[in-house]
């Protein structure tokens, strides 16, 4: 699995996180997370703290003004 800067997380405690820096080619990764109960914390998490990488689409533009 490969996750870049800014992609968004789902952590193995059910909370969003969203990664602000890459470590040593995905090791480790700088992460803001969405605390459940409010707030954001910035933690340093590892791969098996992921349990799933959400993936965004983007929709043209042109495509967008049929929709």
């Amino acid at each position: 699995m490969s996750i870049t800067e800014w992609q968004k997380v789902k952590l193995q405690t059910n909370e969003i996180a969203r990664i602000v820096e890459v470590y040593r080619n995905g090791e480790a990764f700088e992460a803001e997370i969405f605390k459940s109960v409010g707030g954001i914390s910035i933690e340093t998490i590892k791969p098996n703290d992921i349990a799933s990488v959400y993936i965004e689409s983007e929709i043209p533009m042109e495509k967008f003004a049929t929709i």
